[in-house]
């Protein structure tokens, strides 16, 4: 071999190589967690409006208002075509919330997803990334969701 051919044979593997590495990453450059909301954003985005999306944890789709009072009423339910199928009813709470810096923090009276964390905004979605107990924001977001102005569900 050359050393112009074995020069196209290093470019070629290195390309390879770099190629492997931005799918297997999803970029060089990604910002995996998306635009972290500031604590007065996120009051504002939440305070008077309801939260509708999914808890990645717990397979369940929740409908959550946040009064502007600072009470939590909810409702969530299993996902999926086997809830449907066996006439799963949604189960409802309450709780309350708050804001600590950026955190948005819960209390409810009876589900156990109480805690803080931070809201990242990622495209049209929201994703919730609770605290753990080190204090660090969580790598996988507890929940994606979008907001709807308001209370239309009566919760």
């Amino acid at each position: 071999m050359n050393q112009s051919e074995s020069s196209r044979s290093i470019a070629l593997w290195t390309t390879i190589g770099l190629g492997w590495l931005v799918a297997a990453s999803g970029s060089l450059y990604a910002e995996p967690l998306g635009q972290k909301l500031s604590g007065s954003e996120l009051k504002g985005l939440l305070s008077g409006n309801t939260a509708e999306g999914i808890n990645h944890l717990k397979q369940r789709e929740f409908k959550i208002f946040y009064n502007v009072s600072g009470a939590l009423s909810g409702s969530s339910q299993n996902t999926g075509q086997k809830a449907a199928s066996m006439g799963l009813k949604p189960n409802q709470d309450i709780g309350k919330w708050w804001m600590e810096g950026d955190d948005r923090c819960v209390q409810w009276n009876s589900w156990d997803s109480s805690g803080c964390g931070s809201v990242f905004k990622k495209g049209d979605d929201y994703l919730y990334h609770p605290r753990e107990s080190s204090g660090a924001i969580s790598d996988e977001p507890r929940a994606t969701f979008r907001v709807v102005t308001g209370n239309p569900h009566n919760l």
